[in-house]
């Protein structure tokens, strides 16, 4: 890594400042000027894939966010000079950089649900609804916050059934219950784009290297949960996104080695690790090629069960879990 080529725009000092603006052009000149070879070029060449995956490194999912997530402005710090260094040693070749958005009006939002008087829930603190009555008129869920208080009762306001149907379905495949936020990383407001100094690196990197990264949207279908990229929480037949993302999660195995890292951990990326282990569970040789970047990602809930069980996990499947300042394999 030298001078010549190091990024002179990447600043870590400025990252959570509301009001930085992204210059791409020096992004993009200065990656022109890296003097770094083409990944295509390579693989041309012969060399192998390495893919860096980045999970909803979004602005509400930053410390000061709509949804705040302690910890992601100092993970972007590292996750940042990963990505620098993973592009100057021109080991990178792909890049999947996930974006979590919501439409107005969503299952997990407090507008779906409604207590006896026809108030929705103080969503100030992340709580979760567990099935109390199924009936189908009116099916009734409890209300359990984060910081403990006394639950509460509520019903939803919108496709009932299914929401019945769901929350089973959630139960019976190991996802727990459904979950409800505040409004976060709606369609058409700045909490969806990426931190802004991430996005100056990827213009930077996609430049230097000539890599067209790939964002993959999720969270778009209002009836149904989507933590993890590669699925929604149950099936949707009807929409073309409503099932299990192969061409994105095909990208892994065509690749010698793949980096997973992103927010919250206790949430989108612990699920989106999941599914990945359970695409590839028999396969044990695409397993030991991923890589999990344990500095890179905060927990909304640090210390949960849920990030206990996931880090259980990755150890039984080989998955190694890193820092980023790990060398490159």
């Amino acid at each position: 890594m030298t001078a010549r080529n190091y990024p002179t725009f990447w600043n870590p000092g400025t990252i959570g400042d509301p009001d930085y603006v992204p210059d791409l052009n020096r992004a993009r000149e200065e990656g022109r000027r890296a003097g770094l070879e083409m990944a295509e070029r390579q693989i041309r060449r012969g060399a192998p894939r390495h893919l860096l995956i980045g999970i909803d490194y979004e602005r509400d999912f930053g410390d000061k966010g709509r949804l705040p997530v302690a910890g992601t402005y100092e993970d972007i710090a590292r996750f940042g000079e990963r990505f620098i260094r993973g592009t100057l040693e021109e080991h990178y070749t792909d890049f999947i950089f996930t974006i979590d958005i919501h439409p107005p009006t969503v299952i997990h939002g407090d507008t779906w649900w409604a207590d006896e008087l026809g108030n929705p829930p103080d969503v100030s603190l992340p709580l979760f609804m567990v099935l109390v009555d199924d009936n189908p008129n009116r099916p009734v869920f409890e209300a359990h916050w984060v910081d403990g208080r006394a639950v509460k009762q509520y019903s939803p306001r919108l496709m009932r059934q299914h929401t019945v149907n769901y929350a089973k379905h959630l139960t019976a495949t190991g996802q727990g219950s459904i979950w409800v936020f505040i409004a976060h990383c709606r369609e058409g407001t700045s909490g969806v784009s990426l931190i802004p100094q991430l996005g100056e690196l990827v213009e930077w990197a996609s430049i230097a290297r000539g890599i067209q990264p790939t964002f993959m949207y999720k969270g778009h279908i209002a009836h149904v949960d989507w933590f993890g990229p590669f699925r929604p929480c149950m099936d949707v037949p009807d929409h073309p996104q409503g099932g299990i993302q192969t061409t994105y999660l095909d990208m892994i195995k065509a690749s010698k080695s793949t980096e997973i890292a992103g927010e919250a951990e206790d949430f989108c990326v612990n699920a989106g690790t999941l599914q990945v282990l359970d695409y590839y569970g028999s396969q044990p040789d695409v397993l030991q090629s991923i890589s999990f970047l344990g500095d890179c990602t905060s927990a909304i809930v640090p210390n949960s069960d849920v990030v206990k069980n996931l880090h259980a996990t990755m150890a039984a499947k080989g998955v190694n879990v890193i820092t980023h300042d790990a060398a490159f394999v």
